[in-house]
């Protein structure tokens, strides 16, 4: 239970940076769109061009980064899922050969526990969820604080 919690309670550290950084630099560039005027200087035309690039390339790293892990945590679940699908089958198969009423109950038991099982469980689902917000985030993340630090200079 604690795990997934610092988890998110990391996330929101890292968003609540990203947010603070992010204010400082839509400030730092207002001002200087607004002091550019109708003709920047060519630094200032790098550096609103670079906004915009920097955007879109933050956006495709997320993508992917979040693609990414989004595949991996699917091919887990379906691991667990055929694992457990094929424990079930050699357990009705077992309890289907039982040959007394001891053995069928203890058989019996065995496929229960198996149907029990989750391939998922609200732990794994929870590391997964932030897992795939933290890989998403971390690209635009690590932007905004690069530029309010290359920005305040």
């Amino acid at each position: 239970m604690i795990s997934p919690l610092f988890n998110w309670i990391s996330i929101g550290m890292k968003t609540a940076e990203m947010l603070a950084s992010s204010a400082q630099v839509i400030g730092h560039r207002t001002s200087r769109m607004m002091l550019a005027g109708p003709r920047p200087s060519e630094a200032d035309r790098r550096e609103f061009g670079r906004m915009g690039q920097e955007k879109v390339e933050a956006a495709i790293e997320s993508s992917c980064a979040m693609a990414t892990s989004f595949f991996a945590t699917n091919l887990q679940i379906w691991s667990r899922m055929a694992q457990t699908q094929l424990s079930a089958a050699a357990a009705m198969a077992a309890l289907a050969t039982s040959r007394t009423k001891a053995q069928a109950i203890a058989r019996h038991a065995a496929v229960v526990r198996i149907a029990s099982r989750s391939p998922l469980t609200t732990q794994q689902a929870s590391r997964a969820a932030a897992r795939l917000t933290a890989k998403g985030l971390a690209p635009i993340r690590s932007r905004a604080v690069a530029n309010a630090g290359r920005l305040s200079k």
